[in-house]
């Protein structure tokens, strides 16, 4: 059985931005993760699982100065966001496969503005995440937690 506690915070000045830097790497990683498995697709490549993503996640906080914040966060947090991105990724498969690529007003619109179609544009692909339009969350382990 999963529980899920809501619990309302009133943190410190300190405190909350140790949460947005948390809420921040989760949208971050879903970003990276997104970009490179759009790159993988560009290629002819699989998409990477999670646990393969992690890895790869893993060796670029340790070697590349541009993802050494990335250190400061909890592991199950960058972890969870993979997760997050590989069940979006299985949703949209499994959309695929039921038949319909693209939605009518989609096609309608890219044939008005004479574009042409990308996998990014197919139904249920996972689409990148801003710091305006998403709503600011990131998971927390409850074995972590002081009540």
């Amino acid at each position: 059985m999963t529980k899920s506690y809501k619990i309302r915070l009133i943190p410190t000045e300190e405190q909350e931005k140790l949460l947005w830097v948390h809420v921040d790497a989760m949208r971050f990683v879903w970003n990276w993760g997104l970009a490179v498995n759009m790159e993988r697709f560009k290629q002819g490549e699989k998409r990477l699982t999670k646990e393969s993503s992690a890895k790869i996640l893993t060796e670029l906080k340790n070697t590349d100065e541009k993802f050494a914040w990335l250190k400061g966060v909890s592991v199950h947090t960058l972890k969870a966001g993979l997760m997050d991105l590989d069940n979006a990724y299985t949703r949209f498969f499994a959309t695929q496969k039921k038949g319909e690529k693209y939605s009518k007003t989609k096609i309608k619109k890219y044939k008005r503005l004479n574009k042409k179609l990308t996998p990014y544009e197919m139904i249920g692909h996972p689409k990148f995440k801003s710091r305006d339009k998403t709503e600011p969350k990131f998971y927390a382990r409850h074995e972590n937690l002081y009540l």
